[in-house]
This record gives C-alpha cells, sequence and structure tokens, in this order.
C-alpha cells in the first residue's frame, strides 16, 4: 500500500485553527490562544505527527494511517510568559481574528479536528497563568528562554522538535 503526504502540516494556513479555536471559544484571551496552540502543537505532534511509516521487508508501507508530522507551519518564540506564534500575537492585539468553526476535508482531518476539541475543551478549564506556569516547566521553552536573558536578544525560535519530543516521552 503505497501512502503519501500531501503536506508536512495538517493546518497549512493557521488562521484557520485560530478561527475554529474562537468558535469553540468565543472569549479567548490572548495568553489562552497562545498556550492553546502551544499545548496543541505539542500534544498532536506527540502523538498522530509521531506515527511512522513502517516499511515491510519489501518497502511496502504496513501503516497505513500517515498524518503530517506537524499541526502547523509557524514557530513558537521563547517569551516571558512561554511559547508564542509572534505574527498570531500582533493579529490577536487587534482582534483580528473571527470564530469560525473548521470543516474537515477528509477522515483524517475529522479524526485531527476530534482530538483538537477535546484537548482544547480540557486546557480551557485551566487559567492563563496555570498554563503559563505548565509551559514554563518545558525545557523546550525553557532553554531558549535562558539564552533570550542571558544574550539580551529580542526572542528565541524554539526547536518544533524538541517541543514533540518532549511531550513523545513525557506524556506517551
Amino acid at each position: 500500500m503505497e501512502v503519501t503526504i500531501k503536506s508536512d502540516y495538517i493546518f497549512t494556513n493557521i488562521e484557520d485553527l485560530i478561527k475554529h479555536l474562537f468558535s469553540l471559544e468565543r472569549s479567548l484571551s490572548p495568553i489562552k490562544l497562545q498556550k492553546g496552540l502551544y499545548f496543541l502543537f505539542a500534544y498532536y505532534g506527540a502523538t498522530y505527527g509521531s506515527i511512522k511509516k513502517d516499511l515491510d521487508d519489501n518497502n511496502k508501507i504496513e501503516q497505513a494511517e500517515v498524518y503530517p508530522k506537524y499541526l502547523f507551519k509557524e514557530d513558537f518564540e521563547a517569551w516571558k510568559y512561554g511559547p508564542v506564534v509572534s505574527s498570531v500575537y500582533a493579529e490577536n492585539k487587534f482582534n483580528q481574528y473571527e470564530a469560525k468553526e473548521y470543516t474537515p476535508k477528509d477522515n483524517k482531518e475529522k479524526e485531527v479536528l476530534s482530538y483538537i476539541n477535546e484537548i482544547f475543551k480540557q486546557l480551557n478549564e485551566i487559567s492563563d497563568f496555570g498554563l503559563v506556569e505548565r509551559s514554563h516547566l518545558d525545557e523546550a521553552w525553557r532553554e531558549p528562554y535562558s539564552r533570550y536573558e542571558s544574550d539580551n536578544k529580542e526572542s528565541q525560535i524554539m526547536d518544533k522538535d524538541l517541543i514533540i519530543e518532549e511531550y513523545r516521552k513525557e506524556y506517551l
């Protein structure tokens, strides 16, 4: 069985995911949006994004379901209050996002969207600063943030693969 991945990302446009999150919670604070994106990215990558293509002896794929590695393309930066997608921060400052439920294109996206909805529902029950505190426990944030503090630079890009690996090891 030959399986191809059309994209490296479930959401080729992060705004589709953001609009969907606002459809789930219209009064989404900037902190909850940022931490929601971070934890959704981490959990997705540690689960669906980690499904490998298992090859048999004849190099045929036995694993039928192969998902894109990342939830979305944008990078996280290590800011004082945790991981932030700076482009989303800039847009959200001026309430640029509307609420619009995402319509999955296929069964794979439908399954991932259901997973996202469930994780986001749980995240939404945690206070903003509870999510900040939790994100500060992650080495994937702490290490680049410590470089930011010591070098007095604007921000530090967080390594996507380290985020995913930390959650794969810690939670699965």
